[in-house]
């Protein structure tokens, strides 16, 4: 099996046999994901806290929105049914 993997530009070729030690699969499973965790950018605090007060304004926005919507549905549905 020929697995094809594309890094920032380059194309890198493996070759893995399905039927290889799986020990020695598992090591070289590992060692490839801590190499690509450490590509990862985790957000500093200040990203961390403008994320969530965005969210908390975007979930009073959706807030407000459906409780409006519930009671002008609501409202029709009374005058629908007296």
């Amino acid at each position: 099996m020929r697995l094809v993997i594309l890094n920032v530009g380059k194309t890198v070729a493996k070759t893995q046999s399905s039927s290889g030690n799986p020990i020695s699969n598992s090591i070289s499973f590992f060692k490839e994901a801590w190499e690509e965790l450490k590509k990862v950018h985790f957000p500093t605090r200040a990203e961390t806290i403008q994320s969530t007060i965005g969210v908390l304004f975007l979930l009073v926005i959706f807030a407000v929105f459906l409780g409006l919507t519930d009671v002008v549905v609501g409202r029709i549905m009374q005058e629908i049914m007296t």
